[in-house]
């Protein structure tokens, strides 16, 4: 009997353990977030929290990746380690793993004490996350965020973390993005995301629609008026119903967006007011100008197109020879500068690190030149 009562009492102790903050009461609002991460081993429940204090490197990288799905006891990859790090240090596995994403540079010292900015671990919680940042922000948002200029680059992130459920209205009235982040406010933003839902919404646009990847073709129209001013008060208006021209409805998204490209495409060249106009010449461009708008959608720096003469002139300035030494380059006041070298490529095995400027290529000066 009595070794069933102890059993009793240290189950009781055992219950309780979580609340180990010293500094943080039971009560508080921020203790099941605490908790929740407790359990998933991203925090040591120790000491004090300090809730208000800058969160620290270790800290960061471990609740924002093992939140991620990372585990440092079976990591096996061999990444190398900021030049400050030892093997033996606790943030080894962090860190390799931050590399591997890319979020880090291996290359450069890892400033351990450095605080992050609240904006740039916004940005990395979207990314673990798998949260599409938008290219622009819509106008609902732009009225709800007060004191930010509407021309913020960071607005876009803001609405993809508040349409997902990590930031709520009160953090966009205290929002101060480039102020450092607090523990506690990293904690909450992290355990949030899992107590709305999981989502990945991009803008309020987009929030209530059940299938932001799909369209209502039944409902769309495609409409080209005439100038009203060029052609007087009789507007000529000409309207192309596409679910007549689409018609299956067991075809697939992709299917249904080259159908409509085909149609208005058709369509243009059929009943153009001005079809004497629509030479070859034009055609292609119309096609190259499609193309263009689409990979520009995409919002990814690294993609874009290049149409066929830009891509041929530019296959001629290289001799016909297309080589990559495996580094990402962007032009920077004017100057090729390398923003990152490729794992495992020439430019990583010749020391070629992020921040290097290009000058001279097989001995020739390339000052002026553009990457086009």
């Amino acid at each position: 009997m009595k070794l069933k009562n102890l059993g009793v009492i240290c189950g009781i102790f055992a219950s309780f353990s979580v609340f180990a903050f010293r500094d943080v009461s039971p009560n508080s609002k921020l203790q099941p977030a605490l908790t929740y991460f407790i359990e998933k081993n991203a925090l040591e429940d120790r000491g004090f929290f300090r809730s208000e204090s800058d969160i620290p490197a270790l800290m960061f990288w471990k609740l924002l990746l093992i939140d991620a799905g990372f585990d440092p006891n079976s990591a096996s990859f061999d990444t190398q380690l900021p030049p400050n790090i030892e093997e033996s240090d606790e943030m080894a596995p962090y860190l390799r793993e931050a590399i591997r994403r890319d979020f880090i540079d291996q290359n450069k010292e890892f400033k351990v004490l450095k605080p992050i900015k609240r904006i740039k671990a916004l940005e990395l919680l979207l990314k673990t996350k798998g949260i599409r940042i938008g290219v622009k922000t819509s106008s609902k948002f732009k009225k709800m965020v007060k004191g930010v200029s509407p021309l913020a680059k960071y607005l876009p992130k803001l609405e993809a973390a508040y349409v997902s459920g990590i930031l709520t209205k009160y953090d966009l009235e205290h929002i101060k993005a480039y102020e450092n982040v607090s523990r506690r406010d990293f904690v909450l933003w992290l355990y949030r995301w899992h107590q709305n839902g999981e989502k990945r919404e991009t803008s309020l646009d987009l929030l209530n629609k059940k299938d932001i990847h799909t369209y209502n073709y039944q409902k769309r129209r495609a409409k080209v008026k005439t100038n009203k001013k060029k052609f007087g008060k009789k507007v000529q208006v000409q309207t192309l119903n596409l679910s007549e021209i689409l018609g299956h409805k067991n075809s697939s998204s992709k299917d249904k967006n080259l159908q409509v490209l085909n149609a208005i495409f058709d369509e243009i060249e059929q009943k153009y007011k001005f079809s004497d106009k629509l030479t070859g010449e034009l055609k292609e461009k119309m096609v190259d100008a499609a193309i263009g708008a689409m990979v520009k959608e995409l919002g990814d720096k690294y993609s874009t197109y290049i149409g066929p003469e830009k891509s041929k002139n530019f296959m001629n300035s290289l001799d016909g020879k297309f080589e990559g030494i495996g580094a990402y380059v962007e032009m920077i006041n004017n100057r090729f500068t390398i923003t990152s070298p490729i794992k495992g490529s020439p430019a990583e095995a010749a020391g070629i690190m992020a921040g290097d400027i290009v000058l001279k290529v097989d001995g020739e000066d390339i000052t002026g030149q553009n990457i086009r």
